[in-house]
């Protein structure tokens, strides 16, 4: 290999000077070793301080993120950085599309005993508590659950299932450039790239229904000029928008 298309700065590393991170990274590029270079699971602040720190310095920039987004954790990609993906035009690789599995629908009544998943496979790279605590225990709700069956349904009835549902979801996201759907196997591959025939179907009024089945849409910041709420960054349903009352 001679050269990387995108080397990330994997987590902020808070021991080391920032302007020093940056360099480092504008040195590889200059030296043809990378063509650009992006954060991973860095707050937005410190993104902004590091582009701050490229213009002042002419060095090269950031071009986005690859942070966790789906559709049960929102706020981080759809409040946060909201900012960054429309001022800077901050891309974004989705990690987790599938909420680590759970958006395929396999954990709907627990976790399987009769197949391997990540939530019990022996020769997980993570432990297997580690793996439950960020992927199962905070989705394994009644109320998550029925919502999943809901979207179940209405995937069927386009005639798709959960999984391609989920990652059309995260694709139509207008900042999000690409998803790491991190397939197991070739059938898992294959059934996960059936979700681009369903983007062709996601009109804004899918997305809504889906949105109000979910009700995971984070609250928007707020417009302390007019005392009302940002304009959500994805459609939705009528009844679920919510304005700030004003005094």
């Amino acid at each position: 290999m001679d050269y990387v298309d995108i080397l990330y700065a994997h987590v902020h590393d808070y021991d080391t000077p920032l302007e020093e991170i940056c360099r480092g990274f504008h040195e590889v590029i200059e030296d043809g070793l990378v063509f650009y270079w992006a954060t991973s699971n860095w707050e937005p602040e410190v993104v902004l301080e590091a582009l701050a720190i490229c213009e002042r310095f002419n060095l090269h920039k950031p071009i986005g993120s690859k942070n966790q987004y789906n559709m049960l954790v929102r706020k981080l990609q759809e409040v946060d950085y909201d900012s960054l993906s429309k001022k800077y035009k901050y891309g974004l690789i989705a990690w987790s599309p599938l909420a680590g599995g759970f958006l395929t629908g396999k954990y709907l009544n627990g976790i399987p005993e009769d197949q391997i998943t990540r939530m019990n496979d022996p020769k997980s790279a993570f432990p297997l508590e580690v793996m439950k605590k960020l992927f199962f225990s905070p989705h394994a709700t009644e109320q998550t659950v029925q919502k999943l069956r809901d979207l179940s349904a209405l995937a069927e009835s386009l005639g798709f299932n959960l999984t391609h549902l989920a990652l059309a979801w995260v694709m139509k996201f207008d900042h999000c450039d690409s998803a790491l759907i991190g397939a197991r196997n070739v059938a898992q591959l294959e059934d996960c790239l059936k979700s681009m025939d369903l983007l062709e179907k996601f009109t804004p009024e899918v997305e809504a229904k889906v949105n109000k089945i979910l009700g995971t849409n984070p609250t928007p910041r707020t417009n302390f000029t007019t005392w009302t709420p940002y304009k959500p960054v994805r459609p939705v349903a009528a009844a679920q928008r919510k304005r700030v009352p004003q005094d």
